[in-house]
């Protein structure tokens, strides 16, 4: 433990001392009455109006607004795509798109609509907030409700959301794309009444991991992709090594890149200020298609992306103990080693690692069994 310690901290010996460990009881979930109160939600990793004022879609074929977004917008991106392709249509796959926040899942799902929505005869795109529950993002779905034909008033949660997903899979025309943007895994219960793969092209994205579905992990960036995808967004001569480093830093974090590179563009800010961004808690005064608005500083608006608040006590304080820790991989041994005592089991640290494996806060090696915090998370 003590050469471990040391070769991680580079610390001399100190005097040690007890470790809190919180337990506190997560509260359940409280029923919700129906609520007409339409408007728009801003959480997770994007920014999308989930609830709608009007049936403001362009063709009959698109039963709630569609996001869009051409491909060749994106980088590094164009084998993922067609492998999504792949596992929806000729594998008649339920596709969960994975990844940590920031990473583009969003972004992928709105290319799979661009690129192959002219082949779908009915598509349907929910929303979900990631806080509220998920039945929501449908019954406050306006143009959802009104291309249905279904009539809120005086309906409980589980008639309308049943009422719903029903007409939903009494559709006959082929093929159609159901996407469910943003989910948890609180759509586990649901999963048999929702829109089904026999039925419908059913696709997910998540910073969760959900059983029994089929994962698409969503990668971060290469060294030459991420460096293209500052390019981009910077649109100015660039000194690439210079580009490299702070990429790098980052650990290509393809949100953090395109507001770094929109930072840098619109204030002259120079790379030396781009690397510590963070201590600076850097001014960008500029919008991503994810914001929707002008992003004020880097910091805040990262620190908007992952609500810690989310999270039991027990998984924010294993969560402290990593931030202490470099931003290398450790060991589920070595964690153990560090971090277990007589109040703290070992099926404990591991309960609470894969808990937030599995919600996108920890990234996980299977070959070495190690867990990771991403530099963004550790940052912020």
């Amino acid at each position: 433990m003590k050469s471990y310690l040391k070769k991680l901290l580079g610390l001399e010996k100190k005097e040690e001392k007890a470790v809190s460990i919180p337990h506190t009881e997560t509260p359940a979930a409280t029923e919700k009455p129906v609520t007409k109160n339409y408007k728009i939600e801003q959480t997770g990793d994007n920014s999308i109006q989930n609830n709608y004022f009007g049936t403001d879609t362009k063709t009959s074929k698109e039963l709630t607004i569609v996001p869009k977004r051409n491909p060749n917008d994106l980088i590094g991106r164009t084998a993922f795509l067609q492998e999504l392709r792949t596992k929806l249509v000729e594998n008649q796959e339920i596709v969960l798109v994975n990844a940590m926040g920031g990473v583009g899942k969003t972004s992928v799902a709105e290319a799979y609509a661009f690129q192959y929505g002219e082949e779908y005869a009915k598509i349907v795109w929910i929303h979900h907030t990631g806080s509220e529950d998920i039945r929501f993002a449908f019954i406050n779905n306006v143009p959802l409700l009104e291309n249905l034909k279904i009539v809120q008033d005086h309906k409980q949660i589980d008639e309308l959301f049943n009422e719903i997903c029903d007409k939903l899979n009494q559709i006959d025309e082929k093929p159609k794309l159901f996407v469910f943007d943003n989910v948890t895994k609180d759509i586990f219960p649901y999963l048999g009444i929702m829109p089904s793969q026999s039925k419908w092209h059913i696709l997910y994205t998540s910073r969760h991991q959900i059983e029994d579905i089929t994962t698409m992990e969503l990668n971060f960036l290469d060294e030459k992709d991420a460096i293209d995808l500052f390019k981009k967004y910077y649109q100015r001569t660039i000194d690439q090594t210079a580009v490299a480093e702070v990429v790098h830093l980052f650990e290509y974090h393809t949100l953090t890149i395109e507001i770094l590179a929109k930072a840098m563009r619109k204030n002259r800010h120079t790379f030396e200020s781009l690397k510590v961004a963070f201590d600076l808690d850097l001014t960008v005064g500029a919008e991503t298609k994810h914001s929707q608005s002008k992003i004020e500083r880097v910091k805040s608006y990262l620190s908007s992306i992952f609500k810690m608040s989310r999270l039991t006590d027990k998984e924010q304080w294993l969560l402290k103990q990593f931030a202490c820790l470099p931003t290398t991989p450790h060991r589920f041994e070595d964690l153990a080693l560090l971090l277990c005592t007589d109040d703290l089991p070992r099926e404990n640290l591991s309960s609470w690692a894969e808990e937030l494996q599995e919600k996108g806060w920890l990234l996980y090696n299977e070959k070495d069994d190690s867990f990771k915090m991403h530099a963004i998370i550790y940052e912020i």
